[in-house]
């Protein structure tokens, strides 16, 4: 969650995730299964809805993790400015990827840099994860 305020309103971010992985508890399968979804509200301006499906496969190489999956996004934009005349109105948006990545631990975290290729663009990012 975060909130961010400005003379002109307020923007509110929120979102959340869900991560399976089937197997048993002493032997957990290779595969991961994550949904996510999030929403950004804009003071009257902007309001975006995103959902995201995935699934990923961990494939050992010299001991070192490689994870290689795909997915979907599905995007929904309502833009409440208008611009001149033009009022933009409702967009949809879904998108198709593949994904490829690996995991080091580094002072008791998980970094997890990733490449995200999709048919319109290309995307890279880095989580870092601490297990509780």
């Amino acid at each position: 969650m975060a909130a961010y305020t400005a003379k002109e309103g307020a923007v509110q971010m929120y979102g959340w995730g869900l991560s399976l992985r089937p197997g048993k508890e002493d032997k957990p399968s290779k595969w991961v299964i994550n949904f996510d979804s999030g929403r950004l509200n804009s003071h009257d301006e902007l309001k975006v809805s995103a959902i995201q499906a995935s699934a990923i496969r961990e494939i050992g190489w010299n001991k070192f993790p490689i994870h290689l999956g795909f997915g979907m996004n599905i995007l929904k934009a309502n833009q409440y400015s208008f611009l001149g005349n033009d009022y933009p109105g409702k967009t949809e948006i879904q998108t198709n990827f593949i994904n490829f990545g690996t995991a080091v631990s580094l002072s008791g975290l998980e970094v997890i840099p990733q490449i995200w290729l999709g048919s319109e663009y290309a995307m890279v990012s880095v989580n870092i994860v601490g297990k509780f």
